[in-house]
């Protein structure tokens, strides 16, 4: 992986859509390869994420969503299913965060759906707050996505949207990347 060095990239102001390599547990599971020849396909996948990553970034990939965690109800960012799905590997994130700022890229969580367990619940911000100061110690990200339950309009009616919106001012307070999955 041969990039410039971080110091030497300058990141400006982006006027025009930026497309961003979304994975759903990295450092956990592996994606499977998909091509329209059968029998070009690999039908294992014994990569490692270093190769992975590496063929992503030598193809030109310089942003990526990073899945796995969520907030909870109590406002904190904690890992989904977190008895089967291991923290990110710190050193590879550290590695791949490199490589992303050396190319002017950015790196996001996924914080999953937006769901607390009862619709009149809201968010803690001071909790938030300190819980994406914790997190970013151990992985640096530049921001990240939010999602929720918008699919039915009986949740447009609830403090879902006022939480999320919370959640959003408080990032964006940060001078952090907000975006909405």
């Amino acid at each position: 992986m041969g990039a410039a060095p971080a110091s030497s990239v300058e990141r400006r102001p982006s006027f025009h859509p930026e497309f961003y390599k979304a994975i759903a547990f990295p450092w956990v599971i592996r994606e499977f390869p998909w091509c329209c020849s059968a029998p070009r396909c690999p039908n294992r996948t014994t990569y490692t994420w270093d190769y992975y990553f590496g063929q992503l970034l030598d193809m030109g990939v310089r942003n990526y969503i990073l899945g796995g965690n969520r907030v909870n109800r109590e406002s904190r960012i904690e890992r989904v299913e977190r008895q089967f799905y291991p923290p990110w590997d710190i050193s590879g994130f550290m590695s791949l965060k490199h490589e992303v700022d050396c190319r002017g890229g950015r790196i996001l969580a996924d914080l999953g759906l937006f769901w607390f367990p009862s619709w009149k619940e809201t968010l803690n911000k001071t909790a938030f707050l300190e819980s994406v100061a914790k997190f970013i110690t151990d992985y640096p990200v530049d921001g990240f996505i939010l999602w929720f339950p918008g699919y039915s309009p009986a949740t447009w009616e609830t403090d879902i949207i006022q939480s999320v919106t919370e959640c959003f001012k408080a990032i964006k307070e940060l001078r952090m990347v907000t975006g909405l999955g």
